[in-house]
């Protein structure tokens, strides 16, 4: 690979695919070898996201949604409705996922149409992670220092919580009653409670339980 790597989605045990700049690319992984290249998007530079064990979602920088076949190489449907790149791509089962993009909305998609069921707008930048949470609730995190819990159903944002600390990059829902965040510029993750009186649903009182420093202890890896 001559290009960078943006995303990569294990396929299964012996195999995972990774997303290029110029390309989505198959490996094998017992024999570390790339044994098929995905075109199509005019750039990748975004995500990947295994659907079953046959074909996978990638997600681009020209605005679109590409469902490929592994076996036969083939892209299968293109999922057309942000009007920016896409950034994030959250997997509810085999036939809906959820998508954040840089045009400030998240899109739910029927992976069998490619039809746009819902969109939801709230964020004020760039949505850079989602977490599904049940089938009433799920979490985004925002390039403007906020993560958003949302409606499924209605689409409303139920909660907007301030982490301070620029851009949320990722969100984790852990137990339906808590969740964690992680922030690009503090080195900081923190622990949330989903459970906020009404008064408190605002940015600046947003209910923060916890705060730690996460040091590494794992060696970095070229």
């Amino acid at each position: 690979i001559s290009h960078a790597v943006y995303s990569v989605a294990a396929m299964d045990s012996q195999s995972f695919v990774s997303g290029c700049a110029d390309a989505t690319y198959l490996w094998d992984i017992p024999m570390a070898k790339c044994t098929r290249v995905f075109r199509g998007h005019t750039y990748i530079g975004s995500v990947v996201k295994r659907i079953t064990s046959n074909t996978f979602l990638t997600g681009s920088w020209d605005q679109t949604l590409k469902l490929w076949d592994v076996t036969s190489g083939e892209c299968v449907r293109t999922f057309r409705g942000h009007h920016k790149s896409i950034e994030s791509i959250h997997k509810i089962d085999d036939s809906r996922v959820l998508t954040g993009s840089d045009d400030r909305t998240v899109r739910l998609w029927d992976v069998a149409s490619g039809r746009c069921l819902r969109t939801y707008e709230g964020h004020s930048q760039t949505v850079t992670a989602i977490d599904y949470i049940d089938e009433t609730r799920f979490l985004t995190g925002c390039a403007d220092g906020t993560a958003k819990l949302w409606n499924f159903e209605t689409g409303d944002c139920i909660c907007t919580y301030l982490a301070n600390y620029g851009e949320v990059n990722a969100v984790a829902n852990i137990d339906g009653k808590t969740f964690l965040t992680g922030q690009e510029d503090s080195g900081y993750v923190k622990l949330w409670n989903y459970d906020v009186l009404p008064e408190d649903i605002l940015p600046e009182n947003a209910l923060n339980l916890r705060k730690r420093q996460i040091d590494p202890v794992l060696p970095q890896i070229d």
